[in-house]
């Protein structure tokens, strides 16, 4: 059911009033369940959209801590790679020179 559906109350003779009753209070056990149904509606459409905003913001955060991690890979990576070329750069000038080994 979609909205809400007033009907005025109106007596109807040809019933008791224990059926009057009875009906009055299915009708308004109608509009409670319907109440209901909407409410669970609306909750259910703000869980879904608050667990996509969780979910977006640990992706982000995760993206971040993957992004510093390359970063530091890569950082030490060019520190190594330096460390590397100079111990190149000392051996290659020290080969080119004579060193008596003989004492």
């Amino acid at each position: 059911m979609s909205g809400f559906k007033l009907v005025p109350y109106k007596m109807n003779f040809g019933r008791s009033a224990w059926q009057e009753i009875s009906y009055y209070r299915k009708q308004r056990a109608a509009i409670v369940a319907n109440a209901q149904s909407l409410l669970d509606t609306a909750n259910s459409s703000l869980f879904g959209a608050l667990q996509n905003q969780v979910s977006g913001a640990a992706n982000n955060a995760a993206q971040v801590a993957l992004d510093r991690v390359n970063a530091l890979a890569q950082a030490t990576k060019n520190n190594i790679n330096t460390q590397i070329d100079q111990a190149q750069s000392v051996l290659n000038t020290t080969s080119g020179s004579s060193v008596n080994t003989v004492a």
